[in-house]
């Protein structure tokens, strides 16, 4: 569980969500949390601002500082925009300029600023957020606030509304709090005698407010939260450090597994249609999962220093934290057994790809590449092609994966095909499929079938000067069942041969002719009476 918010006496908010608010203090990218009625998300948010709060005023009081950590927390659900931001100054509209009322309820020169109940609040309000979460102006003017929190209650409970996709897509990590119930008994009892700074007012007046750890006094600096603002500011600096280090060491295979991981969401959304895929799948959610991914890792590392606790092996981290970088079902939009199909896929695309070839802290971006192609590649040929040509720095869990999944048809028609390849393949490398994986005997008249059903009506989609090249292709490989088929195979998924030019289709035949070429020396030797 979080270490930091325990000393705010926020119990039961598990590590990987405490990361992920810290994330949000060493980049400033925003961070939304969701959470039932009464599960500390507000707390959490406020509680950070409050230490820091403490913390520069303490320094301030030594000389130290001269400016104090401001924040504030304002109710989206009763707030007009012009609450936050104040109304236009009539003397700088006068001459032109547009200025607003500055007040100290209102968001300029805050550092932290934290939109509560923000899916309460009505639609036209949710849109003029769009430009302060991003960008931090109010009509291109700079505000001044570094870090924005946002907190909502799940879709469906009373009085929420539906968020804005584009709302929902400027945060950078979206951190799902546990219910009361959920928790264990060590954070049920422990929150059951939490006195938080908004409860029993009286009581504190009558027994002293310097009783209770987390109040703010007016005449003091509270030492406890001065104590934790400055561990606060000591493990985001330190992260930040971290950041830079790791992005030099690990940022440009991130980079390919990102996008590899959004091609992949890319594609299974769109197959299914699905009307948010835009919103999920945006450059600028690829560099917010970057971040995310980064910055979280470097918070984990942080603390792994500071507090002697341990670290996740990289892989296992980015799989958990992913999905949480990832906007699924936060609008309300979108069915709850999408959102967990998604996440899924999501974590076993990360899984896949960096397992797929040996050497986990060491995997390239070649070997990222290589991974999305035998996983996800559309091509059941060019998938065999590369588990023979790389299978000995596949090791043996990705290689069963790589394996069952080529074996995974969904088209009955193909069957046949695929179990004459798979066949062959066991027939004449012994070991190299694994034992677990079924191989089953192939059909001889069926395969026959599939082989000569597999034509190519070359004269309607190419152009006539390139018949003749894409025909001599054909008949090169036509002795051969497996290349013959994969030959068909790519002719007739090569979209792009439409309406292109020569030369390009010309292009495209020699790389198909190159990989069956590479193909036939990984099967020499081989035979198949079909």
């Amino acid at each position: 569980m979080g270490k930091l918010l325990a000393k705010l006496k926020i119990y039961g908010v598990p590590s990987a969500v405490e990361n992920g608010i810290l994330a949000g203090l060493v980049i400033g990218d925003p961070v939304l949390f969701i959470g039932g009625a009464g599960s500390a998300k507000t707390d959490s948010a406020h509680m950070l601002g409050c230490a820091l709060a403490e913390y520069t005023r303490e320094q301030i009081m030594a000389g130290k500082e001269n400016c104090r950590f401001n924040h504030r927390v304002y109710d989206m659900s009763s707030c007009q925009f012009e609450d936050i931001v104040g109304i236009p100054s009539p003397e700088a509209m006068k001459s032109g300029k547009l200025e607003f009322l500055k007040t100290p309820v209102t968001i300029w020169e805050k550092d932290l600023v934290v939109l509560d109940e923000v899916n309460r609040a009505e639609a036209g309000i949710q849109s003029k957020l769009l430009e302060l979460v991003r960008d931090r102006t109010v009509q291109g003017k700079a505000t001044g606030v570094k870090y924005i929190y946002a907190c909502m209650n799940p879709f469906g409970d009373k009085g929420t509304n539906e968020m804005n996709g584009a709302l929902v897509d400027r945060f950078m990590i979206y951190l799902n709090y546990t219910g009361f119930c959920d928790l264990d008994d060590e954070h049920r009892l422990a929150i059951i005698s939490r006195v938080g700074h908004s409860d029993a007012s009286v009581l504190k007046q009558r027994i002293g407010i310097a009783n209770y750890e987390i109040e703010i006094q007016r005449d003091t600096v509270n030492k406890h939260l001065a104590s934790v603002g400055k561990e606060l500011v000591d493990l985001t600096q330190r992260a930040a450090k971290i950041y830079t280090e790791l992005e030099t060491s690990i940022g440009e295979m991130l980079r390919h597994i990102v996008d590899k991981v959004l091609q992949s969401l890319n594609n299974i959304m769109l197959a299914n249609g699905d009307p948010e895929r835009t919103d999920m799948t945006s450059g600028r959610r690829a560099g917010l999962l970057y971040r995310g991914l980064l910055a979280t890792r470097a918070v984990e590392m942080a603390k792994s220093e500071t507090y002697d606790t341990g670290v996740l092996a990289l892989v296992k981290h980015l799989i958990n934290t992913a999905p949480m970088c990832l906007p699924f079902g936060i609008s309300g939009r979108m069915d709850p057994a999408a959102v967990n199909a998604y996440a899924a896929h999501v974590r076993e695309d990360i899984a896949c790809f960096w397992d797929t070839l040996n050497g986990e802290e060491e995997a390239d971006t070649e070997a990222v590449n290589i991974a999305y192609e035998i996983l996800r590649g559309e091509s059941d040929y060019r998938r065999l092609y590369l588990l023979l040509k790389y299978r000995d720095r596949i090791n043996d869990m990705a290689a069963t994966s790589a394996w069952n999944r080529l074996l995974r048809v969904d088209d009955p028609s193909k069957e046949p095909l695929l179990a004459c390849i798979v066949h062959r393949v066991n027939a004449t490398h012994p070991g190299l499929i694994p034992a677990n994986v079924v191989v089953s005997v192939p059909n001889p008249v069926d395969a026959s079938k599939e082989l000569s059903s597999t034509t190519l009506n070359i004269n309607t989609d190419i152009a006539d000067e390139c018949e003749l090249s894409v025909s001599n292709l054909v008949k090169e490989f036509q002795s051969e069942p497996i290349l013959h088929a994969y030959v068909q195979s790519r002719l007739r998924k090569a979209k792009e041969l439409q309406g292109t030019s020569a030369m390009r289709v010309h292009i495209i035949l020699d790389e198909i002719r190159k990989t069956a070429k590479e193909l036939a020396k990984l099967l020499e030797g081989a035979k198949c009476s079909v």
